[in-house]
C-alpha cells in the first residue's frame, strides 16, 4: 500500500486552517509536512506547535519544512528541505530527526539527496500545476521510474496528485504521493 503525505498551504484552505488540519489528520494521510514558508520563524513556530499537537493526537508524523531550528525546538518527527538547503545542513544536526525528507526535481538531485542522508525524497512536480509559483516543467512519471532505479530510499510523487491521477504515480513505482491542493480543498 502506498503512503500519503499532506503538504500544507494555508492560502489554499477556504476555511479555518486549524480546523482543516484536524480534518486532514482524521483522514487517510500518513504524515503532514508543514510548509508555510511565507512567515517569520516566530510565526512558523506558533503554527508548527499547534499542528504538531494535532498530529500527535492522531498518531501522524509531523514534519517541518525549511525551518530547521523550529524542527529542533519542537522535537519534530522530521525535517523536509529543498535540495539547495539540504546541502548546507550539518549531518550531525540532521541526526536528531527520525525522518529527513528532501525535494528533488531531477535524477541527479535524487541521487545526491540519498548520498547526503535523506530518508525519503519527494520528486516532482509530476503533473502540471494550475497555480505554479516556480517555473518548473512537469516531470511526468517516467522520470520517477528512472530515479527509482538509482536510489533505494522511498520516493513520493509530488505535484498535483489529484485522485484521478494517483494511479499513474503509483504505477511508476513510488512509495507514496504528496498532495497539497487536494487536502487543502477537500473534506
Amino acid at each position: 500500500m502506498y503512503k500519503k503525505i499532506c503538504i500544507t498551504n494555508r492560502h489554499q484552505v477556504n476555511s479555518d486552517f486549524m480546523r482543516q488540519m484536524e480534518k486532514i489528520a482524521s483522514s487517510d494521510v500518513d504524515a503532514i509536512v508543514l510548509r508555510e514558508d511565507d512567515v517569520s520563524e516566530n510565526e512558523f513556530y506558533e503554527l508548527a506547535w499547534r499542528v504538531q499537537k494535532i498530529c500527535q493526537r492522531h498518531g501522524l508524523q509531523f514534519i517541518v519544512y525549511s525551518f530547521p531550528e523550529v524542527a529542533r525546538k519542537l522535537n519534530a518527527d522530521g525535517i523536509h528541505l529543498p535540495i539547495r538547503e539540504f546541502r548546507k545542513i550539518n549531518a550531525e544536526f540532521l541526526g536528531q530527526f527520525k525522518v529527513i525528507g528532501v525535494s528533488a526535481h531531477s535524477c541527479a538531485e535524487a541521487v545526491e539527496a540519498q548520498e547526503l542522508g535523506a530518508s525519503y525524497i519527494t520528486f516532482g512536480h509530476i503533473f502540471a500545476k494550475e497555480r505554479m509559483t516556480v517555473d518548473l516543467k512537469p516531470q511526468r512519471t517516467g522520470l520517477i521510474m528512472e530515479a527509482r532505479k538509482l536510489v533505494s530510499v522511498p520516493i513520493f510523487a509530488a505535484g498535483e496528485n489529484r485522485p484521478e491521477r494517483i494511479m499513474s504515480s503509483i504505477d511508476s513505482n513510488v512509495n507514496g504521493i504528496c498532495m497539497m491542493t487536494e487536502y487543502a480543498e477537500a473534506m
